[in-house]
C-alpha cells in the first residue's frame, strides 16, 4: 500500500510500540546508501532529508527492557510488500499494538494508494489481448466468418502483430514509471520531504486537470457532433 508518513504519523507509530513493549530505535535508510540513526521521532523530524540522502525507508524497532518482548515495523518504498510488521510479546500486548499500528496506517494511506494495487504492464496486456482472444475464439467456433484468408500474411501484418505485443510491455513501463513520479509508494514527509510533497501535489493536479478538460471536450465534441 501507499503510504505518506508526515512526523505525526511516526510519532504516534513510536508511542504505540514504546506503550504495548518497550523503548523505541529509529533506523532510515536513505538514498546515499547510508542507514542513520535517531534516539526519537523528534530527531528525525529534524533531519534535513535533501533530495541526495531521502529516506526511502524506516524501521522502528521495540524491546522491553526484560527482552522478553520485541516489535518491528518496516516502511519502505518496494512496489510491492512495502510494509512489514513484525510482534512478539504478551497476546493482550500483540492485540493492541497491532491495533494501533492498523489505525494509524489507514491514516497515512493517500488517496491514490489504488493505484499500487496493479502492474499496469498486465492491465495493457489484459486490455489488448483480450478482445483479440475473444474475436479468434468466436472465429473458431463459426460464429463470425472472415474474409479469404492469404496464405501467407504480408510484412504489413507481421509488423501489426509485433507492435500489439510490444505495445502493451512499452506503455505499461511508461505508467508504471509515471506513477512511481507523480503517486509515490513511500513519502516521508519530514524536513525537506514535505516541499517534495507539495511540489509533486502541484503536478498531480495539473495531471487531474488536464484529465477532466480531455473528458468535458470529448464530451461536448461528441454532442456538437450528434446534433
Amino acid at each position: 500500500m501507499a503510504f505518506a508518513a508526515e512526523a505525526d504519523d511516526l510519532r504516534l507509530l513510536s508511542e504505540a510500540f514504546e506503550k504495548h513493549v518497550g523503548p523505541v530505535e529509529i533506523q532510515a535508510e536513505c538514498a546515499d546508501s547510508l542507514t542513520r540513526h535517531f534516539p526519537s521521532v523528534s530527531s528525525l523530524a529534524e533531519y534535513e532529508n535533501p533530495p541526495a540522502a531521502q529516506i526511502c525507508a524506516l524501521r522502528i524497532t521495540a524491546r522491553s527492557r526484560e527482552l522478553s518482548s520485541r516489535a518491528h515495523i518496516s516502511l519502505g518504498n518496494a512496489s510491492s510488500s512495502n510494509i512489514y510488521i513484525g510482534i512478539e510479546a504478551e497476546e493482550g500486548a500483540c492485540v493492541a499494538l497491532n491495533t494501533d499500528i492498523g489505525n494509524r496506517l489507514e491514516a497515512m494511506r493517500p488517496w491514490y494508494s489504488p493505484l499500487w494495487r496493479f502492474d499496469f504492464v498486465n492491465v495493457f496486456y489484459i486490455i489488448t489481448w483480450v478482445p483479440i482472444l475473444l474475436l479468434l475464439g468466436a472465429v473458431g467456433l463459426g460464429m463470425i466468418r472472415l474474409g479469404q484468408s492469404q496464405n501467407s500474411a504480408s510484412n504489413a501484418d507481421t509488423g501489426r502483430g509485433v507492435l500489439i505485443g510490444i505495445a502493451p510491455v512499452v506503455l505499461g513501463i511508461v505508467v508504471n514509471a509515471t506513477r512511481g513520479r507523480l503517486f509515490p509508494i513511500a513519502s516521508f514527509l519530514v524536513g525537506q520531504g514535505k516541499k517534495r510533497d507539495r511540489n509533486i501535489e502541484l503536478a498531480r493536479n495539473l495531471l487531474a486537470i488536464g484529465l477532466v478538460v480531455s473528458i468535458l471536450g470529448s464530451l461536448v465534441a461528441t454532442w456538437l457532433l450528434t446534433r
